[in-house]
């Protein structure tokens, strides 16, 4: 198992800085939480605040409102736009604990309020709290991201690593939904199964792999080129229709025909058939799977017809009929 499929290591030591003006106080909150087990910075006001979270960014501040040189309440909105602060939590500590307090340190971004007469147990019960919720957020976060890694793998062919039919799918259907002019290019290798059976499996794969890679980049933006069956590749070109749809299908076959299979009796030249179905955006959009259809029947002539060639099937002709 890698170890970016483990959730993140918890804190060892957190680290919790205490911005408090009044020295005494400093000094007997920094002893409170050094007996809990936090590494805990102290600085009287706002002088170094910036220098010290860059450095070396905490795990949760204390922060005082009435400072020497500030107010915690702007240095709190402060914090919350810097990038080393951003989402640590913090917990202000307020001279008066009542609802205008609350509700200024809760609007410029504390994430709790705490006033000078919350008992000791009660603040370091808050700290842990914070610390929990942190960590929720951290594990919810890794989560998210492995869910997303996940669906992206899923989009992949594992033998070329460009999408696969399911990525196809997607792209296709979002370019019809839109209401898009789109041309879906079929593209299937010619005499495939003679390189497998003459040359092995693994000089096979590395056809696939060189013809996914040769057509990736022909792509434009919202399109798609994926492996979508042994030796088959299919094309989505939102925005492409009329005399580009042939065009675009003879880029493909001559982008093929320009690759090589390298083997002990020298360089087999490759060839393929392509199948290309078009919408030029008239009327309701065919639906996905009509278009593919369409595509694999112009596939199927352009075999028939004696391979290395390009067959074009408008869906105006395909929805009449």
């Amino acid at each position: 198992m890698s170890e970016d499929s483990l959730p993140p290591p918890p804190l060892s030591a957190p680290r919790v800085l205490v911005v408090v003006g009044d020295p005494d106080r400093r000094e007997n909150l920094q002893a409170v939480l050094l007996a809990e087990g936090y590494e805990v910075p102290a600085l009287a006001g706002e002088e170094g605040l910036v220098d010290e979270v860059r450095s070396l960014p905490p795990d949760l501040i204390l922060l005082e409102t009435r400072l020497p040189d500030a107010s915690g309440y702007e240095l709190c909105g402060d914090l919350r736009m810097l990038e080393a602060t951003h989402l640590v939590p913090i917990i202000l500590l307020v001279p008066t604990y009542d609802e205008m307090s609350v509700v200024r340190g809760l609007l410029c971004g504390a994430d709790d309020v705490v006033g000078p007469q919350t008992p000791l147990a009660e603040l370091k019960a808050r700290v842990r709290v914070q610390f929990r919720r942190r960590r929720m957020r951290e594990i919810v976060g890794w989560a998210r991201q492995q869910r997303e890694t996940l669906r992206r793998a899923g989009l992949i062919d594992p033998v070329t690593r460009i999408p696969n039919r399911r990525a196809a799918d997607e792209a296709l259907a979002e370019a019809l939904l839109l209401s898009l002019p789109t041309t879906l290019v079929l593209t299937d290798l010619d005499r495939f199964t003679d390189i497998n059976q003459t040359h092995g499996e693994a000089a096979g794969d590395q056809v696939l792999r060189a013809v996914g890679q040769a057509l990736r980049p022909l792509a434009p933006p919202g399109g798609a080129v994926a492996r979508t069956g042994c030796d088959e590749f299919v094309v989505v070109l939102p925005g492409v229709a009329g005399d580009e749809s042939l065009a675009a299908g003879e880029r493909f076959r001559k982008c093929v025909a320009g690759l090589s299979l390298k083997s002990p009796e020298g360089l087999r030249s490759l060839t393929a058939s392509v199948g290309v179905a078009v919408w030029n955006g008239a009327g309701s959009a065919p639906h996905p799977d009509a278009m593919m259809q369409a595509a694999e029947l112009a596939l199927y002539d352009a075999k028939e017809a004696g391979l290395n060639r390009v067959v074009v099937w408008p869906m105006e002709s395909v929805m009449a009929s």
